[in-house]
């Protein structure tokens, strides 16, 4: 199948009606009626464009094609010879017609036609609002309605087109689909073509990714995408150990396991946001806080409770703490938080639900002997980790660590100040998540690697049975591959586009926690394949760097 994109044909625009014509030296005058004799496709799906050359003679400047019934649109018409003539046809979604006859005129006369057959596939899901009415909530949870593209997605068969009825959707404007949320995991074989450049536009509101391919085969086609945003949740805060800020990644498209093919694409103003990491907050409780995940903030401990705070997942925030038991962590794949055992053996939090198909997040664990806090859940795949509760005794529990992207969970305080004693280490954060902050003589978790960035590490616990307030910081999470991040599949760009790209890596949440590092390159390959190269970090040959409107 061809692709184009209208700035990378030197110049020319896509129209949507009419036609053109090129100007070769042979002119009408000199040669007889033109004759057609072959079309190069002699058949086309409903919803898409058909690329034709046309095959004949006597073929000179100022040559029209045109298409008897079907509704079916003629576009830029480029004399190549006097034997070859190329044009695209779009034909509707709507039409009704199963053949349309194909001539070409010229001032010497109209050819004779030839047949173009029109099929529609059983397996094309169509698209027919242009709005996002159900995104659910949290943001990218919810079931869509029958006949907007989050329905479409969500309810697609394995094998499906997903295209767009712009007519009945916008009639002659360009469509704009204003996301709510973040769209639904893509777990199989499917394709989403936007038909005709330009008419169909993907806009983020600056909040939300636009597509996350997490398994099968992948097209994205024929689709401008704008103001898409990854932005990591950051780590939990409070009188506990701090939680590490989630990554930023691929706003455009996050490419987990899947083979994704990007043809014809642009991409406008993309960014990718690590999440800060988690503060002190005075009057907090003293339980851990959790780490943010890859949307979804970590909870925080805000009231006088004793427990851990649930991990962020990739959709959801993790629930703040507010007594002795732990809590849950957030939608998409977020740790629960461990339970207090300061006066009472608290019960571990539940971790949050997974993401497309993967584990969720991992429960907290209960305190023991009413001096030993419950240990914090660790998150799930771009799930923050819980953070663990506090307790009385020499030893408490540990911090969760934070799943892909996710930030490591924060310490709960140990109420055992004697020097050496009650040393309680932050969690760990995934790979781009910034780690969790220590309690008083542990050690801070540290920021995940991702390749050539990485989320930031969190504070140690002060020395000596001192508690000092202050210190307890989380890392900022890491930013990469604005445009599109690849973690273990595939990638293949043809003919696609970007312009704006930003990426900024998440704060420390204190001065003795660090920063995320971040990589504003568009496209950022973590373990996988982009365009047949293996090679990790940022690729910058994989879009070409133009500006495009979304026009057609």
């Amino acid at each position: 199948m061809r692709f184009r994109l209208a700035w990378a044909l030197a110049g020319l625009l896509l129209s949507g009606c009419g036609s053109g014509s090129s100007h070769p030296s042979t002119s009408s005058s000199s040669l007889g009626a033109p004759t057609l004799t072959a079309l190069s496709a002699t058949s086309g799906v409903t919803g898409a464009e058909v690329f034709e050359t046309l095959t004949g003679t006597n073929f000179a400047s100022g040559a029209s094609v045109n298409v008897s019934g079907g509704s079916v649109t003629v576009g830029t018409v480029t004399v190549n010879s006097s034997t070859s003539i190329s044009v695209a046809l779009t034909i509707p979604i709507t039409t009704n017609a199963t053949t349309v006859n194909v001539t070409v005129t010229t001032s010497a006369g109209t050819s004779a036609a030839q047949t173009l057959s029109i099929v529609t596939s059983p397996s094309r899901d169509i698209v027919t609002l242009a709005a996002d009415s159900a995104p659910g909530t949290p943001p990218g949870s919810g079931a869509g309605v029958s006949g907007d593209l989050r329905y479409a997605i969500a309810n697609a068969q394995a094998g499906d087109t997903i295209v767009f009825d712009t007519q009945t959707m916008c009639g002659q404007a360009t469509c704009v689909i204003l996301l709510g949320g973040p769209l639904p995991p893509i777990t199989q074989n499917l394709t989403i073509d936007g038909g005709v450049f330009g008419r169909v536009v993907i806009d983020g509101a600056n909040a939300f990714r636009a597509f996350w391919a997490d398994s099968g085969n992948v097209a994205l086609q024929n689709l401008f995408v704008q103001n898409i945003a990854a932005i990591g949740g950051a780590g939990g805060g409070g009188g506990g150990g701090a939680g590490g800020g989630g990554a930023g990644l691929g706003a455009g498209v996050f490419v987990n396991t899947a083979n994704v093919t990007v043809a014809n694409d642009f991409f406008l103003n993309s960014s990718a946001t690590g999440g800060n990491g988690g503060t002190p907050q005075t009057g907090g409780g003293v339980g851990g806080t959790g780490g943010g995940g890859m949307g979804g903030s970590g909870g925080n401990s805000l009231t006088n409770g004793n427990a851990g705070s649930g991990g962020g997942g990739i959709l959801g925030a993790g629930v703040g703490e507010s007594d002795d038991n732990g809590s849950s962590g957030g939608s998409g794949g977020g740790g629960g938080g461990g339970g207090s055992g300061i006066t009472v053996n608290g019960t571990g939090g539940s971790g949050g639900p997974g993401f497309a198909g993967h584990a969720g997040g991992s429960n907290g664990s209960a305190a023991t002997g009413f001096t030993v806090g419950g240990a914090g859940g660790a998150g799930g795949f771009g799930g923050g980790g819980g953070g663990s509760g506090a307790g009385n005794a020499t030893a408490g529990g540990a911090a969760g660590a934070g799943g892909f992207g996710g930030g490591g969970g924060g310490a709960g305080i140990n109420q055992n100040l004697v020097s050496g004693l009650g040393s309680t280490a932050g969690g760990n954060g995934g790979p781009g998540g910034g780690g969790g902050s220590a309690d008083e003589g542990g050690t801070a978790g540290i920021g995940g690697q991702l390749g050539t960035v990485s989320g930031g590490t969190g504070s140690n616990g002060t020395q000596g049975g001192a508690y000092i307030f202050f210190f307890e910081g989380g890392g900022g999470g890491a930013a990469a591959g604005p445009t599109i991040f690849v973690n273990a599949g595939t990638l293949t760009t043809i003919n696609s586009g970007y312009f704006g790209a930003t990426a900024a890596a998440g704060a420390a949440g204190t001065m003795y926690s660090t920063a995320g590092t971040a990589d504003s390159t568009p496209v950022f390959n973590f373990a996988g394949t982009v365009n047949g190269s293996k090679t990790s970090g940022p690729i910058a040959s994989a879009l070409a760097h133009v500006r495009k409107s979304a026009a057609p």
